[in-house]
């Protein structure tokens, strides 16, 4: 299972490998909007946007400003750095005939309180709105924030709350010092028998090829597979049923290749 959820709202606090309290002195790196802290948003667009290609990031020329304010100030930072995709140039079915659709994830302060309130949620659609001028101007795109029909943000309460994402953050255990290679929070827990973890806050670290070696992992700490060598792909149907563990855990990975109790 991911480890943020299984640490922050799912096992019992005498049996959480790491309390938050302990995570506390290292962060979780930025959250994200629209945009969330990160935040995703993901507009429609009426009439076709060649100015953006699939993948556009947007870079502010300050950059030890922009980092300081999402790092260090824990404010909304402005100008931002953005990531926009713009799926439909390369898959037109993600958007209506004449449109477009854009995700753009800008990183935020990791604060679960952005988005919680009414309050907190219309200050997030001003922010969003100036993001949108903002891309549009570096861009050159004529009235971008006036051609968005469809519009969804999702915000740093959404990843705390839904997701049981650590302080809001969208990406997991930010990769310092105290929380890389060997420090990083194992993937199997040190307290509750069998519980695995795959995900960006555990071994070995942030980012989707990352996040599936860690799930890879998982599957050969199953398997009993103690190489260096990646697993075949794809993985032939109830390949736990060959692990070559004699315990509880191997017993449990037969039965989840077999479907019977174990």
């Amino acid at each position: 299972m991911p480890w943020s959820p299984a640490q922050t709202c799912i096992t019992p606090r005498p049996r959480c490998c790491h309390p938050s309290t302990s995570r506390a002195p290292n962060g979780p790196g930025d959250a994200s909007d629209p945009a969330s802290a990160r935040s995703w948003s993901s507009p429609g667009w009426r009439a076709s946007l060649p100015e953006l290609a699939h993948h556009t990031l947007a870079f502010t020329r300050d950059w030890d400003a922009n980092f300081r304010a999402i790092m260090d100030d824990l404010t909304v930072p402005h100008p931002a750095s953005i990531y926009v995709s713009r799926t439909s140039a390369t898959d037109p079915s993600t958007a209506p005939d004449g449109h477009e659709n854009l995700a753009m994830l800008v990183p935020f302060p990791a604060d679960p309180a952005l988005g919680a309130t009414a309050a907190s949620r219309a200050a997030l659609d001003q922010h969003i709105a100036r993001y949108l001028d903002q891309v549009g101007r570096w861009a050159g795109i004529d009235r971008l924030r006036e051609r968005t029909s469809v519009k969804k943000v999702l915000t740093p309460h959404h990843f705390a709350t839904e997701l049981g994402a650590w302080r809001g953050g969208a990406l997991g255990l930010e990769h310092s010092l105290a929380q890389s290679a060997m420090f990083r929070p194992s993937n199997v827990s040190a307290k509750v028998p069998n519980l695995l973890f795959a995900g960006s806050s555990t071994a070995p670290g942030i980012g989707v090829p990352i996040c599936l070696i860690s799930a890879e992992l998982v599957a050969k700490r199953l398997l009993g597979d103690t190489g260096a060598s990646p697993l075949p792909a794809p993985l032939p149907a109830g390949y736990l049923a060959r692990s070559k563990r004699a315990d509880g855990l191997g017993a449990l990975a037969r039965s989840l290749a077999t479907g019977e109790a174990p």
